[in-house]
């Protein structure tokens, strides 16, 4: 079932959807968390903190680096 979902997501996120936002919403949302992506190996905690911090560079461009 989880796989279904993820294949679902996949094809819709192909047509030119900001998919990095979307998915920091399911993992941000308590109900799912990282549940549905455990299976993905991009979702390791180096790969959902790298996930945060570029979406973090895109919503505020003029942050100084030293945060980072």
């Amino acid at each position: 079932m989880i796989q279904a979902i993820i294949d679902s997501l996949e094809k819709c996120w192909s047509k030119q959807c900001d998919k990095d936002v979307f998915l920091a919403g399911v993992i941000l949302n308590p109900l799912y968390r990282i549940q549905p992506f455990a299976c993905a190996q991009k979702f390791t905690n180096a790969g959902v903190i790298s996930l945060f911090v570029k979406l973090w560079g895109w919503f505020y461009p003029h942050t100084p680096h030293e945060i980072f």
